[in-house]
């Protein structure tokens, strides 16, 4: 969801969060100790729904190193944590963190995985006609992608895409890949690039009209 972020972690298949950042981003006016204590109180527990973590921090301008004590937050507590909240932030976040519990499940699916294992297999060959046209530093494959994924609205990575956004780009890969086949030695493939997620888009959009 856009505008909002929070940094997710997985651990033995777990996704957390961290609670000092939950914190930050719920812009609780309560000191994080006393905040902390107050949610951890509602039955969560420790190694179920929380584990306590050291972190270090930089103390003083000549590096000195503070350590400090925060909490792994399963995305599920933190959650009910956004509902108690009480406040139109704790709402969006809540509403956030759904998302990205949705998003986890669908990794989890057999249709998923073999989406991106297409995925994978059709960038390898796309790369190696990017490469046949000049295109080989790390900035002209991000702008090339970033440009294919524009005209479908994909603002995530690859990792963070849903199965169907996945399916378009590779599908865009794809058809750009064929497009370009015939164009000897360099040229601007970005344009072509582009089409080729237009035509793919145009595509989809027919097809649901005529549904």
């Amino acid at each position: 969801m856009e505008g909002l972020e929070l940094t997710i972690s997985t651990r033995r298949s777990v996704q957390s969060v961290s609670a000092r950042e939950l914190h930050e981003k719920l812009e609780s006016p309560e000191r994080f100790s006393k905040w902390w204590k107050r949610f951890s109180s509602y039955g969560f527990e420790e190694n179920v729904d929380y584990v306590v973590c050291t972190k270090k921090t930089i103390a003083n301008q000549h590096g000195g190193e503070k350590e400090f004590i925060d909490y792994a937050v399963s995305v599920d507590m933190a959650k009910q944590i956004c509902m108690l909240q009480r406040n139109e932030m704790g709402m969006q976040y809540r509403r956030y963190l759904l998302e990205v519990e949705k998003r986890w499940k669908e990794k989890q699916t057999l249709e998923y995985k073999e989406a991106r294992k297409k995925s994978i297999e059709v960038r390898k060959g796309f790369t190696e006609i990017l490469k046949g046209h000049g295109y080989t530093k790390p900035y002209e494959y991000i702008n090339t992608t970033r440009a294919m994924k524009k005209p479908f609205g994909i603002t995530t990575k690859k990792a963070d895409m849903t199965e169907a956004e996945i399916k378009k780009i590779t599908a865009a890969e794809y058809l750009a890949e064929a497009m370009l086949s015939d164009e000897q030695g360099y040229c601007e493939v970005n344009p072509v690039c582009v089409d080729a997620s237009m035509e793919i888009e145009r595509i989809l959009g027919k097809r649901k009209i005529t549904a």
